[in-house]
């Protein structure tokens, strides 16, 4: 009998060694983020396109998930001689882009920066690099970038669209670029340029007192375009990984309806649109859609108890 007390005694002792010794987990619970990528005025040029975000915006709000909209300013296509400004208020069209993007505010969509033309030179917005990798060229430069940064933060302002993060036009910058970053903006919704970190929510210390704590957002999961990525994203939600945080984004456009050689054509998933099927199989498997505004707090939080890592130039 006595043998049998000590082994107990014994084996209370390890568990609660090993509860003190072994560092805690990241939160149990499973989180996911959505975003809406390159959304700029080019939207408000088509009633269908504009109609869209409307109708994106609707769907998630229905579900109570939030989402996040990566917008970008300004609309360039030098091609065809177009330059759409959120600055220019008096523009019909611009009118029903910043409408459209404080309907979707309303109905839970965080507002970021996804630049401020997403384009340099004679490319177009959306479909070209705004930034570089290299300090040495013009467009790696901290002063180039601190120059638009300013001019999208102002054209939000007079627009008064809040801004709650940045995310880098094909996450290319420089690393003092980036560093100028951290000292603006307390999310950055990318991997960023600290490799160790892919999969994986991060935090940086800012040099910038009022920002404290610059959280890094990557999205492992990758960009939805088609059925093929809603059998992906399904299948994730149903095997999750606990070391790949379920962060992906979608163009809105892929949800519309559009005409094509006089037919109607629709991206569909395994039971539908794709964004339902996705959306349906993480709210099945017991994943909370949150903002990155919720992660970031989480992340501090959590971190303060070791839970976290807590990553420091």
């Amino acid at each position: 009998m006595r043998k049998i007390v000590k082994i107990f005694f014994i084996l209370v002792f390890l568990v609660f060694f090993l509860l003190s010794v072994i560092p805690a987990k990241a939160s149990s619970k499973k989180y996911a983020l959505i975003r809406l990528e390159d959304v700029s005025p080019w939207y408000a040029m088509d009633p269908q396109r504009l109609q869209t975000l409307y109708q994106v915006a609707d769907y998630l709000y229905s579900k109570h998930v939030p989402f996040s909209v990566s917008m970008i300013p300004v609309y360039v296509n030098p091609k065809e001689k177009i330059n759409l400004s959120i600055e220019d208020l008096n523009n019909p069209i611009i009118q029903k882009f910043v409408e459209a993007i404080k309907y979707m505010h309303s109905k839970g969509g965080i507002i970021g920066l996804h630049g401020y033309t997403h384009q340099n030179g004679k490319g177009t917005t959306a479909l070209d690099f705004e930034f570089s990798k290299n300090p040495n060229n013009s467009l790696g430069k901290v002063s180039y970038m601190k120059e638009r940064v300013e001019k999208a933060l102002l054209l939000a302002n007079k627009a008064e669209i809040p801004i709650s993060y940045w995310e880098t036009p094909h996450y290319t910058a420089s690393l003092e670029q980036y560093k100028y970053l951290e000292e603006n903006f307390s999310i950055i919704y990318e991997p960023g340029p600290y490799k160790t970190f892919v999969k994986e929510p991060y935090l940086v210390r800012s040099v910038n007192p009022k920002i404290g704590e610059t959280l890094y957002i990557p999205t492992p999961l990758s960009m939805v375009r088609g059925p093929f990525d809603v059998k992906r994203l399904v299948l994730f939600a149903y095997h999750p990984n606990p070391y790949i945080l379920a962060s992906f984004f979608f163009h809105p456009f892929h949800e519309s309806i559009f005409p094509k050689n006089g037919k109607i054509i629709k991206f569909l998933g395994e039971k539908g649109p794709y964004l339902e099927t996705f959306i349906t199989a993480f709210q099945k498997n017991g994943f909370t859609f949150i903002t990155p505004i919720e992660l970031r707090e989480i992340m501090i939080n959590e971190n303060r108890r070791g839970d976290f890592r807590f990553y420091v130039r």
